[in-house]
């Protein structure tokens, strides 16, 4: 009988460790790559079929790799061998300053687009120095994005700015 059992035991307990499979994180896109150095992780996809989350009880089932939870915020820096912006006061309860100098005349489209992504307007403006004031008055509270591209160099700076109340 004891010959029968201590098979019967060693087999119960090498199969606890055997596991039927392995989840992997995985994503459907169009495009996508991930890239490391010594200080980051950038990882980025295009065209995801599906992105959500079900929760239960005691689980949590996560499709998509990039959560909708996540805002991700890119803000460019034009080089200052072109020239130099500034947008004030920030965050800012009405008008806004913007003041552009450049080396030269250059042509510039400027773009307020807030935190949604909608595009409020878009300006255009031709000259080596510009100044110009813009009332957010009328817009609610929030986050709000303006970007200058000059188009003369192929350039972009973008300004977060807050409005308050």
């Amino acid at each position: 009988m004891k010959k029968v059992l201590l098979p019967f035991a060693i087999l119960i307990l090498w199969s606890v460790g055997i596991s039927a499979q392995t989840i992997n994180p995985q994503i459907i896109s169009s495009s996508g790559n991930s890239y490391t150095t010594n200080t980051m992780v950038i990882d980025w996809t295009l065209g995801e079929l599906s992105i959500m989350t079900i929760n239960g009880s005691t689980n949590m089932i996560t499709q998509g790799f990039h959560q909708p939870k996540y805002i991700v915020t890119s803000v460019d820096k034009l080089s200052e061998t072109i020239g130099k912006i500034n947008v004030y006061p920030n965050p800012t309860t009405d008008i806004v300053h913007i003041n552009m100098t450049f080396d030269k005349i250059m042509s510039v489209q400027l773009r307020l687009v807030d935190s949604n992504g909608k595009v409020l307007w878009n300006k255009k403006y031709v000259g080596q120095n510009m100044d110009e004031n813009t009332s957010f008055k009328s817009l609610p509270n929030g986050i709000y994005f303006l970007s200058f591209l000059i188009k003369d160099t192929n350039s972009k700076q973008t300004f977060k700015i807050q409005k308050i109340n």
